[in-house]
């Protein structure tokens, strides 16, 4: 993992050198329980709602969750959280599972 600061946010980058992540399911993988590939379910475990959740924390944060990935070379991940909290109203929260 790196950080750096970019701004009025953080900037952390988690890496992998994993089986990457077709163009076309990329938007797939961040849905409760989706993945890549629902073949690789028994290989790789998991549920399908880590990306879920950890997208939805980031919300709340204020901040993003971003990925970028080459099917065969591995995905990062980028979170971005602001350096200064976000004072949400509770009643604007997204519900949570």
């Amino acid at each position: 993992m790196k950080s750096r600061r970019i701004g009025s946010y953080f900037v952390y980058r988690i890496q992998d050198t994993g089986i990457g992540i077709d163009k076309d399911k990329q938007h797939l993988i961040f849905e409760a329980f989706q993945q890549e590939n629902g073949t690789f379910t028994r290989r790789y475990g998991g549920a399908g709602l880590g990306l879920s959740i950890s997208l939805k924390l980031a919300g709340l944060l204020g901040g993003t969750l971003d990925l970028q990935s080459t099917k065969g070379e591995g995905s990062s991940f980028f979170l971005r959280l602001p350096v200064q909290p976000v004072a949400l109203p509770i009643d604007n929260h997204p519900k949570m599972l």
